[in-house]
């Protein structure tokens, strides 16, 4: 990001059209001139609208996505500016599109960018049939946000469920950060691409991200510990709820 943002700043190309269309306020923030078309309403999309709004970009939200005055809706949606047609906006003026799954209402230019926010990604034998709106709880269970962060054991307690949406989230940062690259690759080649942001896939990698343990940095680039590994359970107490559980149906259920 940070080659982007110098290589943004170097771009001389229409200067006078990108000083138009942005906000005097944000004329120097990393991402001011890019225009994002927004039509969506997954988490994943709108996160990454929303990143790149706060970052100077000018965000066209179309057909806003329901607000039911919430704290979620008025986040998701700040520093966005709603429309309710392209009719005044030339569509060939628009850098990024993000849309939800398979959704066919734009035709992306040459030099266009089309972040699609899906579950699984396309061709996947084994989860491709997932609806990409498919329920946040299910994607944790699946990733294994809730089994694998217990066995790690960072957190001093047992992990058993979060309501926090991470696989969006996660996804949500991914495509932004690779429509980022897909603008600074696009001032080499002058293409845009298509790009999918896979909730699944943004939630495997956050597992195994937080699984990472590396060796060989300087001090000061290493991650901050979340916390300390908690003690396991001795061999002793495991013989002694094993003899427990198979003693008494009902423990032996639990435990096994």
């Amino acid at each position: 990001l940070l080659l982007f943002f110098i290589l943004r700043a170097a771009d001389h190309m229409e200067p006078a059209q990108k000083k138009a269309r942005v906000d005097e306020k944000s004329t120097n923030l990393p991402y001011a001139g890019v225009r994002v078309l927004e039509k969506a309403s997954l988490l994943t999309s709108r996160l990454t609208g929303l990143l790149f709004a706060d970052q100077g970009a000018e965000v066209l939200l179309l057909d806003e996505h329901v607000c039911d005055g919430s704290d979620v809706d008025q986040y998701l949606n700040r520093n966005k500016v709603t429309i309710s047609s392209l009719d005044a906006v030339s569509f060939a003026s628009i850098d990024i599109i993000l849309v939800d799954g398979d959704d066919a209402t734009f035709e992306r230019l040459p030099h266009q960018i089309l972040l699609r926010a899906v579950t699984a990604l396309r061709g996947d034998g084994v989860f491709g049939h997932l609806p990409d709106d498919i329920d946040e709880d299910y994607l944790s269970a699946l990733t294994g946000f809730f089994t694998d962060m217990d066995m790690m054991a960072w957190l001093d307690r047992p992990v058993t469920y979060t309501p926090l949406k991470l696989c969006s989230i996660y996804a949500g940062v991914i495509g932004a950060n690779s429509c980022a690259a897909a603008l600074v690759d696009r001032l080499r080649c002058g293409l845009g691409r298509e790009i999918h942001a896979s909730r699944l896939a943004a939630g495997l990698s956050a597992i195994g991200a937080l699984c990472l343990t590396q060796t060989g940095l300087p001090e000061h680039l290493n991650a901050v510990k979340i916390s300390q590994h908690r003690k396991g359970l001795d061999a002793e107490k495991l013989e002694e709820y094993k003899h427990a559980a198979i003693a008494d149906p009902v423990k032996k259920q639990r435990v096994f």
